[in-house]
């Protein structure tokens, strides 16, 4: 009787470890979306998203003006706070894969005008540093 229930308990112990070993090293490194830069990206494309699909229901009728004011504000907000925390990981630098969607950095001066937004191809103000179509930062180029 011991015997067996020591053979079962070696069963269930391999059974439950197995895996473990089983793995590569490749698996239980961290992908991009595991950084705290990776996670912030995530989140303002989800707030993008919400953006997008909140002028959607707006324009369908579905949201009330009030409502629609409100919430928009929000969401730019969130999206705004998450941009300057991205900005502060990154230490002002701005990767290439990230331009489209960065910050201009010197956000006290005056930026060159952008004709339209990267993200959604929204005709953009002069001298705005958001697009007022999703609410992605504009990317402007430095003037010579």
């Amino acid at each position: 009787m011991n015997v067996l229930l020591l053979l079962m308990s070696v069963v269930l112990i391999a059974f439950v470890v197995w895996p473990a070993f089983k793995r590569g090293p490749q698996q239980w490194q961290f992908s991009e979306e595991d950084t705290p830069l990776g996670r912030l990206a995530t989140r303002r494309e989800v707030l993008v998203g919400n953006l997008t699909d909140l002028d959607f229901e707006f324009a369908m009728g579905k949201v009330a003006e009030e409502d629609y004011m409100s919430l928009r504000n929000s969401l730019k907000q969130q999206t705004l706070r998450i941009m300057e925390q991205m900005e502060v990981l990154q230490g002002g630098k701005v990767k290439a894969s990230e331009a489209s969607k960065a910050t201009p950095k010197a956000a006290g001066s005056p930026a060159p005008a952008a004709d339209f937004c990267p993200a959604c191809g929204q005709a953009t103000p002069g001298n705005a540093r958001f697009c007022p179509g999703c609410g992605g930062a504009l990317v402007l180029e430095e003037s010579r």
